[in-house]
């Protein structure tokens, strides 16, 4: 894997655009165009600082399952060392696992709310009606079997993947910020300078309007974590302690300014607010309402499918890189059923992670059926456990390992501690916004249940490490490969006293 192709892991994991897409109308009521636009650089500004802090550590320890094992190294000689990186461990794969779910429906959402573009009479795609989440189970089912079979195939022709995204997330850019505007002024006109710069809005019921400004944080965080996925695939990326780092770093920087002008074209774009929040479509698709009144049904088709191509294809990298994460977990021991999770195909591919990884999403697909506000809680806890694990990592950086790390090629220099303990912060703030209640009075449907969630994990790892694991994992035990000015070197770190793992 080339430099290229570990950024594009990242990158495609992220789709920035997609990620706007699903939350644009929701930021849109949660403080208006003047916190979109000032939070949203306000959070690339501080993101900055997580992704470059953990550039640092990947370019120290670039192995694949690369969070567990750097809060296993970033801990030091503490004896805290083997509980943060089990913790770590266990939420990234909850994080990787939800993701893959969350992103195969972002696909699903735009195909089941084109019946409502054509007025197809009798379909409805709100989420309250069992045909409608049986229709978006049914279309992630579909792009979940597209992106598995994908990630079945000899990674030679799966970097393919890679190009054909950059190439058409050009498209999309350019259809967003060059052809929707020229469309718009022909039709019904831009919203003026003064709504985009200057307008609030507060639409949520019972909170403040700093309670809601807080609430449009959700709109830049929820779009820019997951960069963490080039240091996943490091052990297949030549020279990895320079090229994974900087995939972490750039892809987070690319999606930061792609975002940017489509967003502020959004806003100079928008149809009546009133009609465009009021539209037929899903919530978290009402972007479609502003390519139909501005394209056309026909144009908003082509739009539209490009979006869903990417969408397919993002589901696809994101699933390559929770299946390395899982594949070096079960390596690692912290997996039973060993022997089945690290078979390989004969394309060399971990097919056992991957199978595992997309039927455990496909479980929590079937949780939509029930109840949407199930499902939305259990993906909406994929960022809040990301960040737990950055603050995880980061903070061991900067207290049990503040003197003893040994920077590698991609370093931060005297400004290390720094930016580390900004980082941190900037986690902890985040944490505590992404756990908020999104309206009041707080009810059984308005519930942000992601911490519960998150609660529940994390008290059954606890106990599990308290019942059985502190007895038998001490850390990561496997091959580290470190490539460094075309030379190999290999170390090997074993786990004292690990017991048989269940195969």
């Amino acid at each position: 894997m080339n430099s290229f192709e570990n950024w594009a892991v990242s990158f495609g994991a992220l789709y920035c655009i997609g990620g706007i897409q699903g939350l644009f109308s929701t930021a849109l009521v949660e403080g208006g165009p003047l916190a979109m636009w000032s939070n949203w650089i306000i959070a690339c500004m501080l993101t900055y600082t997580i992704a470059t802090s953990l550039g640092e550590i990947c370019s120290a320890y670039p192995t694949a399952g690369s969070m567990y094992y750097w809060a296993f190294r970033c801990a030091g000689d503490s004896k805290l060392a083997p509980f943060l990186s089990w913790i770590v461990a266990w939420l990234t794969a909850l994080a990787w696992i939800t993701s893959v779910a969350s992103d195969v429906t972002g696909g699903a959402q735009l195909l089941m709310n084109e019946p409502v573009a054509f007025n197809v009479t009798g379909f409805d795609a709100d989420l309250a009606d069992f045909t409608a989440c049986a229709t978006q189970f049914g279309f992630s089912t579909l792009i979940l079997a597209f992106a598995t079979i994908l990630n079945l195939i000899h990674q030679k022709h799966f970097v393919y993947v890679y190009y054909v995204f950059a190439g058409l997330m050009i498209v999309s850019f350019v259809m967003n910020v060059v052809w929707l505007p020229a469309a718009v002024s022909r039709s019904y006109g831009f919203q003026d300078s003064a709504f985009v710069w200057t307008a609030t809005i507060n639409d949520v019921s019972g909170v403040s309007m700093g309670y809601s400004w807080f609430l449009s944080f959700l709109f830049p965080l929820s779009t820019l974590v997951g960069f963490d996925a080039s240091g996943h695939v490091a052990e297949e990326t030549k020279n990895a302690s320079v090229e994974a780092p900087h995939g972490i770093v750039n892809s987070m920087i690319w999606s930061a300014v792609i975002c940017f002008p489509v967003m502020i074209v959004w806003l100079y774009c928008l149809p009546d607010i009133d009609d465009f929040v009021g539209s037929s479509f899903s919530s978290n698709v009402q972007i479609i309402y502003m390519y139909q009144q501005a394209l056309g049904n026909s144009g908003q088709v082509v739009i539209v499918a490009i979006s869903i191509a990417l969408w397919m294809l993002n589901a696809a990298i994101t699933l390559g890189a929770a299946s390395r994460l899982i594949y070096a977990i079960a390596r690692d021991g912290l997996l039973p059923f060993r022997s089945s999770l690290l078979a390989r195909n004969k394309n060399n591919q971990p097919y056992g992670a991957v199978l595992f990884t997309s039927g455990f999403a496909l479980v929590l697909l079937l949780t939509v059926l029930p109840s949407q506000y199930a499902f939305a809680s259990i993906t909406s806890t994929s960022v809040i456990s990301n960040i737990a694990a950055y603050a995880f990592i980061i903070g061991g950086r900067i207290t049990f390992t503040r003197t003893t790390f040994v920077q590698g090629p991609y370093n931060l220099g005297k400004w290390s501690i720094a930016i580390g303990y900004i980082a941190v912060l900037f986690c902890m703030l985040i944490f505590v916004v992404l756990c908020l209640p999104t309206s009041y009075p707080v009810s059984a449907t308005t519930l942000n249940y992601a911490p519960v969630i998150f609660i529940i994990w994390m008290f059954v790892c606890i106990v599990y490490w308290i019942i059985s694991a502190h007895r038998w994992y001490k850390g990561p035990a496997r091959l580290f490969m470190i490539k460094d000015n075309e030379e190999t070197e290999a170390v090997s770190f074993i786990v004292a006293s690990q017991v048989d793992v269940s195969e």
